[in-house]
């Protein structure tokens, strides 16, 4: 017997949980978002990266402009604008110091990567690929990073601690969606990483995310805050910070 709805229950078409990839910084944020980094055009005014959540644009270091290997260029990802390129040498984009970004309880971190070689690159003593972090050389509330000792994983860490690491490894060369989401309380953390808007691992620890120095910044594509600087290499694009722990359906949402 076919199911029957009354007229108050059809089915209806499912939202979406959050606001598209968009150039237009007047799109509603969704809950949590203290940051969202993309690529801006040239109709902004300035090839950087441009924060949608508060209009403002990151600090690009080190960097080339309109080259695939370091700095801004038109080259984008499918559905982006532009990407920014690391080249492994003293590429690095810092952000604002502000209040909300300092991310100690529960977080969520998305980023669109392209990483172009896992080699161990010079001045770079590892091949470590950082993505994002926020360190001092003590501690640090995250480091979300690729490739440490070679395995081509996708890694999160509290401090100088490795909280877990992806099950799939991060394949070169390509466009590859990853995120991070931290949820619970004081000395009672569940670390879960995604790839590609599906959950890959997912990790318990009590180790607390602690900054030692309050003037360290957050980096992209750097530890910025250490003494051994962690460079990287290849592209990164709309790179997300929330305040709150997603959900696995919202992470492959934005993911889509």
């Amino acid at each position: 017997m076919p199911l029957m709805l009354s007229r108050d229950k059809r089915i209806q078409p499912k939202k979406r949980l959050y606001p598209a990839d968009s150039i237009n910084a007047g799109d509603p944020p969704a809950k949590g978002l203290v940051g969202w980094y993309i690529a801006s055009p040239p109709s902004y005014g300035s090839k950087g990266w441009i924060d949608l959540a508060s209009g403002k644009v990151a600090t690009l270091s080190g960097m080339a402009e309109g080259s695939l290997l370091s700095g801004w260029s038109t080259t984008q990802r499918p559905s982006g604008i532009g990407q920014i390129n690391f080249d492994a040498v003293d590429d690095v984009v810092t952000i604002q110091n502000r209040q909300d970004f300092y991310l100690d309880k529960e977080l969520t971190i998305t980023a669109w990567i392209n990483v172009r070689t896992f080699a161990t690159t010079p001045p770079n003593p590892t091949p470590i690929k950082t993505i994002v972090s926020h360190y001092d050389d003590v501690n640090g509330l995250y480091i979300f990073l690729v490739n440490r000792g070679g395995n081509n994983l996708l890694e999160f860490d509290h401090n100088a601690t490795i909280i877990t690491t992806s099950v799939t490894p991060i394949i070169l060369n390509k466009w590859t969606h990853v995120a991070a989401t931290r949820l619970g309380t004081t000395n009672t953390w569940t670390v879960s990483l995604y790839i590609d808007g599906l959950l890959n691992a997912t990790a318990t620890t009590a180790t607390n995310p602690i900054l030692t120095s309050a003037s360290v910044k957050p980096a992209l594509g750097d530890v910025q805050g250490g003494s051994t600087r962690l460079f990287s290499e290849g592209a990164l694009d709309a790179v997300r910070f929330y305040n709150i722990a997603r959900s696995k359906e919202q992470i492959y949402e934005i993911f889509s």
